[in-house]
């Protein structure tokens, strides 16, 4: 019984979210969604954007390398709108929006948690 209990700990950890996977910069790719199913192509509009997150909580917007908004952000596991099961969800500090977070090796997924909120792909920068 004990040896069951171990293996289920070590599949759910396994499957829990590493936030230090997250740290870094992350180069934006394309958004899509929105009330008009709209679909942006970083590079079919030639924008330059990234994200940045650090390991104590702050995250920086970029446009080039411009700092445009800097603000704290927190990860938290919550229900999300899309799923019936638990998500890692974004919250950043002063704004109303929370992303649901996706996160597949070198791309990070952010999708916004309402039905006409906006899904933005992001590349990891080396």
């Amino acid at each position: 019984m004990q040896i069951l209990s171990i293996l289920l700990l070590l599949t759910l950890q396994k499957d829990a979210f590493d936030e230090t996977m997250l740290y870094g910069r992350w180069k934006w790719v394309e958004t899509h969604g929105g009330m008009t199913d709209s679909q942006l192509d970083a590079v079919k509009r030639q924008e330059d954007r990234s994200i940045l997150f650090t390991i104590d909580h702050a995250i920086f917007y970029f446009s080039k390398d411009s700092v445009t908004y800097k603000n704290m952000y927190f990860c938290y596991t919550g229900k999300g709108i899309f799923s019936e099961t638990n998500q890692v969800i974004l919250e950043i500090k002063g704004t109303s929006k929370k992303q649901i977070v996706n996160l597949k090796r070198d791309t990070l997924t952010l999708r916004e948690n309402s039905f006409d909120g906006f899904t933005h792909i992001y590349a990891k920068m080396k």
